[in-house]
């Protein structure tokens, strides 16, 4: 491990935050103010242009399978503009020490070639109490350079799950199948 980690409460449990990260991603957040910071953990984002965190809003997901994972692959066929795909820190960290020749948006760019090409989006009801407050979770299994990884992933639909450009991935965790 290549970072220290500090614990966030929330209402999702306890968020880790990478405070330093060495590697292709060099990213060093230094702290965060106040000891006693509580933040929902899946309803903030850190953005790490001026390190600011804000709320990302959820919306609840649509009630159709099909409408769910048409609003995955609107979210996949964005891939190459930044803040469509995103990876939290436990995913990036592995990306960074597993697949160094690989960049997020090369991970982004594959999981879009994955599906145009029928890869199976496998969608799961989130069954773990810790991780309740979203419904499903998505799985990928993608051969990356003769390599089988599994990436875990989450669908966040912020305003309108009609409008293409609205829904975002998140990475929340990736590791060998």
């Amino acid at each position: 491990m290549h970072g220290d980690r500090c614990g966030v409460e929330g209402a999702g449990g306890v968020c880790e935050v990478l405070l330093s990260v060495r590697g292709p991603w060099s990213l060093v957040l230094g702290k965060i103010p106040g000891n006693d910071t509580r933040l929902p953990c899946a309803g903030y984002e850190l953005i790490f242009a001026g390190i600011i965190i804000r709320e990302l809003p959820m919306l609840p997901l649509p009630d159709d399978k099909a409408k769910r994972l048409e609003c995955y692959g609107n979210a996949l066929r964005n891939w190459n503009y930044q803040g469509y795909v995103r990876f939290k820190p436990l995913a990036q960290e592995w990306i960074a020490n597993e697949l160094p020749e690989y960049s997020l948006m090369d991970i982004a760019r594959e999981f879009a070639v994955f599906v145009v090409r029928g890869g199976l989006i496998d969608e799961r009801k989130e069954r773990r109490p810790e991780y309740t407050h979203h419904e499903y979770h998505y799985d990928l299994r993608l051969n990356l350079g003769g390599r089988y990884v599994y990436f875990e992933t989450i669908l966040i639909i912020a305003k309108d799950a009609n409008d293409p450009d609205d829904p975002v991935i998140v990475v929340v965790n990736a590791h060998d199948v």
